[in-house]
């Protein structure tokens, strides 16, 4: 039995029967029945309880089979009667039809009490009853037979204009056409189901649908369930604000798995869908009413909150057929996105990524409607990288935290669930570090494998410093222009951008000497990987060379001074 919060002077005073002389229970009662019937999101009706030995009303025994109507459709003038009358309240939306409730006042105050039906039910039938009796009725937009005659009589009664001038008519507008309207930002902003609020600030808005990628194993229900976790608790999601939503998996691959891994994380109040037929997503038009009911159950249970679905996984939901297969996979995930952004919800799709390339979504389609890619990729130890891909809500492809997962055990079985999820403190939002180009690229392998063949050495910081391995900048040039297409003024312009960009890494040192200098390892270690057993190399001195840059040769981690020229000569 749970009690109810209304407002009580309201429901007191709402009946349009004869107000009682001495007892409230009667006004209360039908209050709540009328307020009921009003708002239509259920069938109600008020009844008797049956009694125990001491005519009392026997709540624990009540039943929809075994609740009488009221004498002659009145309210008892027996006291005892009267307070076994209750409201009888079943078909309700998003419940079973095998579910039925009793609203009753007892002590001034309305309690709920399940009669019958599966007991998931109770939250669902818990939220629409209170909130149905306690706010006013909404006002009901017209029948569509109603917009009809009324239309019809307007055309029938209304006084006639004089008729204008042909070439004064104007064009009506077509039906296809109806509705459609020029708004401001701020006109668009405040409509019913606005597509401009983020529920995760720079990262989720509603109204889109999101990607949430990685390679099998690499924790895509985890995270996201970490994710709900947080939207559900309106707590902050790797540092960033969030907003208070309502969360409900479709969980296509395994429901059994994710409810052990809610329950692992405590989270009674993330919802899981269960769908006689699944999420039909080869059946677009059907797929998208599962969706839209699913949304407005999830609204049902807190008109307050925005909501997410999670659609757990697209592989799964396909029914076996590949996520490459475009000409299935675009109907479906446009229709879901129009659902998205009809409602004002976000819908996340959890989908593997591609062997060759772990950051790129699997599936153009879902690559061209996802408003945001979320990508897990391997890191270092048993850490997993969060990379953000495509971002319309924020900057994109950069790495915005790490994550890492931990098992508990749920009924006999292991549930992963994050252990660790840390943001990336190193983001900022001014001008990102750019890579190397795919001219450095070309040149890195080139200079990588002919240095580590080089047989020719020199001791850039003095006879008592080390030997390195050298190469000639113009073998370099020559092996990069084999390789490329073009003029030779085309070639010698990108050979010394990719070069600088290496020098100016502290990649390769370039020193002075024939033919355009020399390059070296700046780091031994990059030096190292190429010898058998894995030391550098020791052959006689060798005159020092020098960096062009400053005067100096250039060093990172060979534990030695930095020469001069005039010291190194």
């Amino acid at each position: 039995m749970t009690q109810l919060d209304t407002n009580l002077e309201e429901l007191r005073a709402m009946g349009s029967r004869e107000t009682p002389a001495s007892d409230s229970r009667e006004a209360m009662t039908f209050g709540v029945y009328d307020r009921l019937l009003d708002h239509g999101h259920c069938s109600a009706d008020v009844v008797l309880a049956p009694a125990d030995a001491d005519g009392e009303p026997d709540w624990d025994n009540t039943g929809p089979a075994n609740v009488s109507s009221l004498p002659a459709d009145e309210w008892p003038d027996d006291e005892l009667a009267a307070r076994r009358a209750a409201v009888i309240v079943d078909n309700i939306d998003g419940c079973s039809e095998e579910s039925s409730f009793i609203v009753a006042v007892q002590d001034d105050y309305p309690q709920i009490i399940q009669i019958a039906g599966p007991e998931a039910d109770r939250d669902i039938a818990h939220a629409i009853i209170a909130r149905d009796i306690g706010a006013a009725p909404l006002v009901r937009p017209p029948s569509k037979f109603a917009e009809g005659l009324a239309k019809l009589r307007e055309e029938l009664f209304a006084p006639k204009a004089p008729p204008v001038a042909a070439n004064d008519n104007k064009p009506k507008a077509a039906p296809e056409t109806a509705g459609i309207r020029l708004l401001s930002f701020s006109e668009f902003k405040a409509q019913e189901n606005s597509t401009a609020d983020a529920l995760i600030k720079g990262l989720v808005r509603t109204g889109t649908l999101i990607a949430i990628g990685g390679r099998p194993g690499a924790g895509k229900t985890a995270l996201t369930l970490a994710m709900a976790g947080a939207l559900d608790a309106g707590e902050p999601f790797l540092g960033r604000e969030t907003k208070p939503t309502t969360i409900v998996v479709i969980a296509a691959e395994d429901g059994g798995d994710v409810a052990n891994r809610l329950e692992a994380m405590g989270n009674d109040r993330i919802k899981i869908a269960k769908l006689p037929e699944g999420l039909p997503l080869t059946k677009p038009p059907k797929a998208a009413a599962v969706t839209r009911e699913v949304i407005r159950q999830a609204k049902a249970l807190d008109p307050n909150r925005h909501v997410m679905i999670v659609v757990d996984t697209l592989r799964a939901a396909l029914g076996g057929v590949s996520v490459l297969e475009d000409k299935t996979t675009s109907p479906a995930l446009n229709a879901l996105r129009e659902v998205a952004e009809s409602e004002g919800a976000v819908v996340a799709i959890l989908n593997h990524t591609n062997r060759e390339n772990n950051k790129a979504t699997k599936g153009e389609t879902l690559e061209a409607v996802a408003a945001l890619e979320i990508v897990l990729l391997e890191g270092e130890g048993d850490w997993f990288t969060i990379y953000v891909g495509k971002n319309r809500s924020g900057p994109g492809h950069r790495n915005i935290g790490k994550v890492k997962y931990t098992s508990a055990e749920v009924g006999g079985v292991s549930a992963a669930v994050v252990d660790e999820l840390v943001a990336d403190e190193t983001i900022t939002d001014g001008p990102k570090e750019r890579g190397p180009s795919g001219n450095a690229k070309i040149l890195h392998g080139i200079i990588q494998t002919a240095i580590l063949e080089s047989s020719e050495t020199r001791k850039p910081f003095g006879i008592e410093g080390p030997q390195v391995k050298v190469v000639s900048v113009e073998a370099i040039r020559t092996s990069f222009y084999e390789r490329k297409e073009g003029s030779t003024d085309t070639k010698l312009k990108a050979f010394n951008r990719a070069i600088a960009h290496w020098i100016e890494k502290q990649w390769v040192v370039r020193g002075e000497g024939q033919d355009g200098g020399l390059l070296w390892f700046a780091r031994v270690r990059d030096e190292k990987a190429g010898q058998p057993d894995g030391h550098s190399p020791n052959q006689a001195y060798v005159r020092p060379v020098r960096l062009e840059e400053d005067g100096r040769t250039g060093q990172v981690d060979r534990d030695c001074p930095v020469l001069s020229v005039s010291e190194a000569s």
